[in-house]
């Protein structure tokens, strides 16, 4: 059976068993701040300086050789549960798509999705989608995909956000992306040369400083993540609750429903002029 709904809540004993690990947590929490500061040799001088002096520890398979018994129990009851349900297939790929700049199959393909879910939750056509490249974590296969590869793709909990921004602010963002490091959009054209921003299009018209675009795009890049803190400045935002692996996985989910396998294509979003 399919499930559109991924993060659907653990079972009354699961909360209770969790419940009883973040009490033990606490209750080490005040301990836990002290031997921080302790480690990190925090101090502050007559003149109210402050000196930090630090330590570094490799966090290695050394750590793994005892468990807390209680974690292990909790961890290795609903294992099976979670191992059943990470292997669960919602569709297929129709070919292998991996995650890269300027361009890729796989950038495309979500930011084409969300730009969809963009315009069901506004009831209207957004104007432009964007995602970091950070966020995919792994490639897509081609053939049977499970809800377990969605999940290793997008392993953040990142939810869907609207912004209304003017168009200048997305030309500084750009720009920066030009020069620095191209980012995965839908509904855009970028020309570039030489690493400068010679042309944008939305929606295949020239971008204007005063229009207020619509900007479908995640919760961490609307704070400011990855250097797009243009983003920060939009007009006003809409917080959803759908996190972007749920959005895209109800998008595998309903083409497959339909017998469709998914795809995407190299459509030049993004032109370098040599």
């Amino acid at each position: 059976m399919l499930h559109s709904d991924i993060e659907s809540t653990q079972t009354t004993n699961f909360q209770k068993e969790s419940l009883l690990l973040q009490k033990k947590f606490m209750q080490m929490k005040k301990f836990i701040i002290v031997f921080i500061a302790f480690l990190c040799g925090i101090a502050v001088d007559a003149q109210n300086k402050i000196t930090v002096q630090s330590t570094y520890y490799t966090v290695d398979s050394a750590y793994d050789v005892s468990f807390e018994k209680q974690s292990k129990a909790l961890i290795e009851k609903y294992k099976p549960i979670v191992n059943e349900r990470m292997s669960e297939k919602i569709g297929e790929s129709a070919q292998k798509m991996t995650a890269s700049m300027p361009e890729s199959l796989l950038t495309n393909l979500a930011c084409d999705i969300i730009l969809k879910k963009g315009n069901e939750i506004l009831n209207e056509p957004a104007d432009l989608s964007l995602l970091n490249v950070g966020g995919f974590r792994a490639e897509l296969p081609e053939g049977d995909v499970s809800l377990g590869d969605i999940y290793t793709i997008f392993s953040f909990n990142n939810t869907i956000r609207i912004a209304f921004i003017k168009g200048k602010y997305l030309r500084q963002l750009f720009t920066m992306f030009a020069e620095e490091q191209m980012q995965p959009m839908s509904n855009v054209v970028l020309t570039i040369q030489n690493n400068q921003l010679k042309e944008t299009l939305i929606g295949g018209k020239p971008l204007e400083d005063e229009k207020i675009y619509k900007l479908v795009t995640i919760d961490y890049l609307i704070l400011g993540g990855d250097k797009m803190e243009a983003l920060t400045k939009a007009e006003r935002y809409i917080i959803t609750p759908f996190l972007l692996r749920n959005v895209i996985t109800e998008y595998f989910i309903e083409q497959y429903q339909h017998g469709l396998q998914v795809n995407s294509a190299i459509d030049g979003r993004v032109i370098i002029i040599e």
